[in-house]
């Protein structure tokens, strides 16, 4: 019987504890959800699907023109022909050609490798999302075999839902790789 003042309290107290650890575990789900999907770091094992005939393109038309010029339509044509989205960048990591995707995304080099995408911002009013695309790219050289960029793919809507050829990890879905 909980007759006595002492054994009420430490009831209530016990209550009181389980309702605010409970608010807590749900917030704290919540929140890890939310910068899971805003962060989301692909780890590529293996060339991704396709891009060996983008990196062929591409590599006839760096011969033929000496310069990334035309490349954006290789890009363009090689994102349609494979679906996904294709990132072409130089010898320094500087975005040369893109898939009409990615027209609104920043691409920058990532530290350790790989290459950083940015979708969003103050600017526009959306939530910053970030992809790291964790991979060396395949190489794209010239005529004498020297390495001049570099060619990144991967699914389309990479923010949102990752469709790449390796592991993905961090996927904001409790449970799921």
């Amino acid at each position: 019987m909980i007759r006595s003042l002492r054994w009420r309290l430490l009831a209530t107290t016990a209550a009181v504890l389980a309702v605010v650890l409970t608010a807590l575990a749900l917030v704290s789900s919540r929140i890890t959800r939310i910068e899971l999907r805003r962060f989301q770091e692909i780890g590529v094992t293996a060339a991704p699907r396709g891009a060996a005939s983008v990196r062929r393109m591409l590599e006839e038309r760096y011969r033929a023109a000496r310069s990334w010029s035309g490349a954006d339509e290789i890009a363009s044509r090689a994102a349609g022909l494979i679906h996904r989205e294709v990132i072409v960048v130089d010898e320094l990591g500087r975005a040369v050609a893109r898939s009409p995707g990615l027209s609104d995304v920043r691409i920058q080099p990532a530290a350790g490798g790989g290459l950083r995408l940015t979708w969003g911002g103050a600017r526009d009013g959306q939530a910053r999302k970030v992809l790291l695309l964790r991979a060396p790219g395949l190489p794209v050289t010239d005529a004498s075999g020297r390495t001049v960029g570099r060619v990144y793919t991967f699914g389309p809507e990479p923010p949102e839902s990752p469709d790449v050829a390796g592991s993905v990890t961090g996927t904001g879905e409790p449970g799921r790789r």
